[in-house]
């Protein structure tokens, strides 16, 4: 009578872990699908392109769009949205900051070597 409680129990476990195997694949199926085919669900407009956006509070931010080759400084408010000013070109906005330097890539090694690098420089 054991050995059938055991086999029933054997069993269950490896139907659980069939179900687990199937979930885990349907998972990894819709994120497969949803990652490669989401740009055919998304729309972008032709018109309209926001080139920058600067949030001030929670409500309230700053965007410069372009609309047919104009640039617009805009305000945006839970209540609405406002014309603070317009430009021909992007030359004509000064940034606020520098942009950062695109920094070399360091591989693993160099790193390390920084990392344990004496302050006096000397070896032992």
């Amino acid at each position: 009578m054991e050995t059938t409680t055991t086999l029933n129990y054997s069993w269950e476990v490896i139907k659980i872990f069939f179900y687990l195997g199937v979930v885990i694949l349907l998972i990894y199926l819709l994120n497969h699908f949803l990652r490669n085919y989401r740009k055919y669900f998304r729309r972008e407009g032709t018109v309209l392109k926001v080139i920058d956006r600067g949030f001030l509070t929670q409500n309230a931010q700053v965007a410069i769009i372009q609309v047919k080759g104009k640039y617009y400084l805009i305000g945006i408010t839970d209540e609405k949205i406002t014309v603070i000013d317009t430009f021909d070109t992007l030359d004509d906005i000064e940034p606020t900051q520098q942009r950062p330097k695109k920094m070399s890539p360091l591989n693993f090694a160099e790193i390390l070597k920084g990392a344990f690098r004496k302050k006096d420089g000397g070896d032992e």
